[in-house]
């Protein structure tokens, strides 16, 4: 299990790096700890599927999940984020603090940027007249253990 948010329940094999999902380029983590993290992921990954997780599957995950195909799935940042949103969900990194953190440490001289999620566009294919307010930008997410929502990421690497 590789979980990226804070929990006060651990399992054995379990890694943690808790992200917030926020706008704030605060809420970034550094490259480096980011970069050691997948290291300790990957390690997982070489013994078998693994469940990759954060509150909503959306941002926290995406933003891992990303790099990690970047580097060790030998994608392009732009093809990971795509293959993500293809097999998750389109508005996977709504978050442009993500993005835009993504694009600046793995985007290539000759690569296009990582598509914005249009969430007036996604809101339209869904049928939905008006978007939400809470989908333009991040949800804050309360701290706790009943906090937990049940849609999560699931991604076997090998699939």
């Amino acid at each position: 299990m590789i979980s990226l948010v804070e929990t006060t329940t651990r399992y054995p094999g379990q890694l943690c790096l808790p992200l917030v999902d926020t706008l704030s380029p605060s809420g970034v983590p550094d490259r480096a700890q980011l970069e050691a993290f997948l290291g300790e992921a990957h390690a997982a990954v070489e013994r078998g599927p693994t469940y990759w997780h954060c509150r909503r599957g959306i941002n926290r995950s995406g933003l891992a999940l990303a790099a990690y195909l970047h580097l060790y799935g030998r994608q392009s940042i732009t093809a990971a984020v795509a293959r993500l949103r293809r097999l998750r969900s389109p508005v996977v990194l709504q978050n442009e603090t993500f993005v835009a953190a993504l694009d600046a440490w793995y985007r290539g001289p000759d690569e296009a940027p990582i598509e914005r999620v249009d969430m007036e566009a996604v809101a339209r294919a869904l049928g939905v007249a008006v978007v939400p307010r809470h989908l333009r930008q991040p949800l804050p997410m309360p701290d706790g253990e009943g906090s937990v929502d049940p849609i999560e990421l699931r991604l076997d690497d090998r699939a």
